[in-house]
């Protein structure tokens, strides 16, 4: 059984077109996490993180986090 941020996060990859790695960082950025938990939990840069949510933005059509939660739980 999922749970409804499963749910959500599923339908924003498959609406967004997100890489596998881009999920996983929407994943941990829907938690609260920031850019230096996301890249210390994932074993990358932070910088590699920016340019992750930069593309993530792009495709959701946001100019920032904040929006991006929003997008995600449907608010938006």
């Amino acid at each position: 059984m999922s749970s409804p941020i499963t749910d959500l996060l599923e339908r924003a990859h498959e609406r967004l077109g997100l890489t596998p790695r881009q999920r996983q960082v929407l994943e941990l950025v829907m938690t609260g996490a920031t850019n230096r938990t996301v890249a210390e939990l994932l074993g990358i840069c932070e910088r590699t993180v920016e340019v992750h949510l930069t593309a993530i933005y792009e495709r959701a059509g946001v100019e920032n986090r904040t929006s991006l939660v929003w997008r995600v739980l449907g608010r938006a």
